[in-house]
């Protein structure tokens, strides 16, 4: 039935000419079940495949690191100025390129100042530099417990069982990874560079589920939150204009990633909801096709409840 849905909504949709492929997971945290599909692209239409690649996760990098924090290390997220940077209400500016000799100095060179909501890459980095100050030790170890084996960083990963998502002085990327800071400084940091399957993913926030009671944990913190973002995740501030789709609830946790990936759990309905593809493999100007995806498949999904 499920797969009848999505079929439809992909059945004829031009979203076929500007991706090579695209997964859905629906996530029942109600029973532990999962509906998992995998659709291949020939340009024109989809067609059903039984694995899915690996995917880079982009900006999915940050809920699934430093937003682990919270479930590790609680006493270290209340602390203020972390508080401020995984909220993105710190101060610190939102991007630019870093080099990779003097990256740490110049994150860890921005006062941290309560301010209005600014969603910040750099702000990502400077709550890893933190806790590693803080715990002497990699961000990546100490919250990889939490994640499947099919979650990697983007320098570990098969190269063959990833797909295009750009290009970068003429050649095409393919199982590197696209944000051009992560590639500069080719080191394990909080605002990009996982890779995952569909599997992976699914794994991991049942995990997260059953160790930490995820969904209920969330459900609370919205309840008693009226920020956008909360500790490292997004939510839905407006559900006219949020491309989780407007059917969804306002107990919705998740994150966007920049290459065309995104989670997001209602924690009202207990329903989970994953889409990833590789939409940024003709630029990145356009996502018209994939939003209108993200949209109808997410509302489809929470209709479910």
């Amino acid at each position: 039935m499920i797969l009848d849905g999505i079929e439809k909504i992909l059945s004829s949709h031009p979203l076929a000419k500007d991706i090579d492929e695209i997964s859905v997971g629906v996530l029942d945290f109600n029973n532990g079940n999962s509906s998992k599909f995998v659709f291949e692209s020939n340009g024109e239409k989809f067609f059903s495949k039984d694995q899915s690649s690996f995917y880079d996760l982009a900006s999915l990098t940050k809920p699934f690191t430093i937003g682990l924090l919270q479930f590790l290390y609680p006493e270290f997220v209340k602390k203020n100025d972390v508080s401020l940077l995984l909220s993105h209400r710190s101060g610190i500016p939102a991007w630019g390129l870093l080099s990779n000799y003097n990256w740490r100095d110049q994150i860890s060179s921005y006062p941290i100042t309560k301010s209005d909501t600014l969603y910040s890459d750099f702000g990502a980095i400077r709550a890893q530099l933190e806790f590693e100050k803080e715990y002497n030790q990699p961000l990546y170890d100490s919250v990889s417990c939490c994640w499947n084996d099919n979650i990697i960083h983007w320098s570990q990963v098969n190269k063959d069982l990833c797909l295009n998502t750009g290009e970068r002085g003429y050649k095409k990327i393919k199982g590197d990874v696209h944000d051009p800071n992560a590639w500069v400084i080719k080191e394990k940091v909080s605002h990009a560079g996982l890779f995952a399957t569909l599997d992976g993913l699914v794994a991991s926030l049942f995990k997260l589920e059953d160790e930490f009671s995820f969904t209920d944990y969330f459900y609370q913190l919205i309840t008693q939150n009226n920020q956008r973002f909360i500790h490292g995740w997004d939510t839905v501030t407006d559900k006219s204009e949020t491309l989780a789709g407007h059917e969804c609830s306002d107990y919705l946790i998740g994150h966007l990633g920049f290459t065309g990936t995104s989670v997001w759990v209602d924690c009202q309905s207990k329903l989970g909801a994953i889409i990833l593809s590789n939409a940024t493999r003709d630029g990145w100007y356009n996502k018209k096709n994939l939003n209108d995806v993200r949209r109808t498949i997410g509302n489809y999904i929470w209709k479910l409840r």
